[in-house]
């Protein structure tokens, strides 16, 4: 076993992995946890630690939810299973020895539930007296519910453990709203499509996704804005929907003192409209009607395209192949007059990148998530793209 993993016993453990985990790569189980096992688990990726250690030079107090966890623990432990909300654990890989009840977690982390285990460890140490402790030693030793998610792809575990958590990107929307870093992306939304933006957890559900236009507007921000063009920038509004509202707040902070930031900020807002446009008249699916593509949208592959009941032409294509579409017209994104703008080449054609787009779909076995992720997927329709508005160029 390596440095990087722990040996986590177990009373019963059950793999309750879904099909759409299991096509992600991940594995998830549940698990009752006897509570010493508490003391083995790290925290490195959860978005905040036991609230009252977190700072051992200023501690903060234990509020109402710290108190009720105690009083729980004390007066009904073995009701404490069902009345917490247990623990979320994330590893990279997992391996089961059910003969040995033991499970073996690499680069593991509670990415929620720190309160939950910062009690309980507060609960040991009350009593505690020796480094070494046999289980006997425990009074009311009872057991902890965990679902332990098995995801080789930190920057998912990264994702989930802010989903998980009440520092959530719901949260941040109220943040960013209550500071006012959303109002100029509200108001220039509003001008061209007459609808409020989301900026607070309680917006009514009549608003637009503010996550969503962010999505897309990044994915229309071309190198020169961006100043990156790795991998993970390109796949960032995909992978990372939550760093896309992060990094527009981080901007906004710093447009007046940087010149890289003011310009994504200013790109954001001149765009912003348009991408949301943009993606909506690709997600229409019009274009992809006539492509030979029915025998292929059975079962589980329905959620790529979905159907008129009545024509049975093609009405809505799933954002997991937008997103790359869109992707690739940001090489028709230029400037003029001062203000960032689509504008589309007349050597564009259309069907030419739709076409690509299905290839690449069939070349991911129709899997949205394998290509909502592939770099390469991105660059080939890129490369329909980036040859059109070459050659207009020329032409010009």
């Amino acid at each position: 076993m390596s440095e990087s993993s722990i040996e986590l016993n177990y009373q019963l453990i059950r793999n309750l992995t879904s099909p759409e985990e299991k096509a992600n790569g991940i594995q998830t189980y549940f698990a009752n946890i006897p509570i010493l096992e508490l003391r083995k688990m790290n925290t490195r990726d959860n978005l905040r630690d036991y609230i009252p250690g977190a700072d051992p030079f200023k501690p903060a107090k234990r509020n109402s939810v710290h108190k009720a966890i105690e009083a729980t623990i004390h007066n009904e432990p073995d009701r404490f299973i069902n009345r917490n909300g247990g623990l979320t654990i994330t590893c990279s890989t997992i391996e089961i020895d059910d003969k040995q009840k033991v499970a073996i977690l690499s680069e593991d982390s509670v990415i929620n539930g720190a309160q939950t285990r910062g009690e309980i460890l507060r609960y040991l140490e009350s009593f505690e007296q020796e480094t070494e402790i046999d289980y006997q030693e425990i009074p009311d030793n009872f057991h902890v519910r965990a679902e332990i998610i098995a995801d080789p792809e930190h920057s998912s575990v990264v994702e989930t453990a802010i989903a998980r958590n009440s520092a959530s990107p719901v949260k941040s929307i109220s943040q960013a709203g209550g500071r006012g870093q959303l109002n100029e992306l509200g108001e220039v939304v509003f001008k061209a499509t007459g609808k409020l933006i989301k900026k607070s957890e309680t917006d009514l559900d009549g608003t637009l996704d503010t996550f969503h236009i962010l999505q897309a507007t990044r994915l229309l921000m071309p190198f020169e804005v961006s100043q990156n063009d790795t991998p993970s920038e390109l796949l960032r509004p995909y992978k990372q929907r939550a760093l896309c509202l992060e990094d527009f707040t981080k901007w906004y902070e710093r447009k007046g003192t940087d010149e890289g930031d003011r310009r994504r900020y200013q790109f954001t807002l001149d765009i912003a409209a348009t991408a949301l446009q943009e993606f909506e008249y690709w997600q229409a699916g019009s274009m992809f009607n006539g492509k030979s593509i029915r025998a292929e949208t059975g079962g589980i592959k329905k959620r790529t395209f979905k159907r008129d009941k009545k024509g049975g032409k093609i009405v809505w294509v799933s954002p997991g192949m937008v997103f790359p579409i869109l992707s690739a017209m940001r090489h028709f994104v230029v400037m003029k007059n001062g203000k960032w703008i689509l504008e589309k080449p007349e050597l564009f054609e259309e069907a030419e990148l739709v076409d690509a787009a299905i290839e690449q779909w069939r070349a991911a076995d129709t899997n949205l998530v394998l290509l909502g992720r592939s770099a390469a997927a991105y660059s080939a329709l890129s490369f329909i793209t980036r040859t059109a508005k070459r050659a207009s160029d020329r032409m010009n």
